[in-house]
């Protein structure tokens, strides 16, 4: 279990969303891009709804438990990437969550999935 610390608040999470998390926030800031970070039910752990304001001054730390999987789903990671970019801001889906919208129609557009797949075919 890891904890995302930010203006003075601690949040718990397992540690492959927070490793998820951090692979996803950290070039928007880096890119100096403000957004919204929202989580609510559907994250292990997490409790009723949270919207934060992230900005490049923000000051985040991310604490990993012994659990760190470093390995991560590229495709969670661009849902996380591609959500960001909305008006609605980064939602902090599950990975199954993720999974399920990238194999939507919608998620293959937005996510440029259809153009790697016809590649593939071709």
């Amino acid at each position: 279990m890891g904890t995302f610390f930010f203006a003075g608040s601690t949040f718990k999470f397992d540690d492959r969303v927070l490793t998820h998390l951090q692979a996803a926030v950290t070039p928007k800031l880096q890119r100096r891009e403000p957004f919204l970070l929202t989580w609510g039910e559907g994250i292990p752990q997490a409790s009723g709804h949270t919207s934060i304001w992230l900005t490049p001054a923000s000051s985040l730390i991310f604490e990993f438990g012994i659990g760190l999987d470093s390995e991560l789903n590229l495709t969670w990671k661009a849902v996380l990437d591609w959500s960001a970019g909305t008006p609605e801001g980064m939602w902090l889906t599950s990975e199954e969550d993720a999974e399920q919208f990238a194999s939507t129609p919608k998620g293959q557009r937005v996510l440029g999935l259809e153009k790697q797949a016809q590649a593939s075919d071709g």
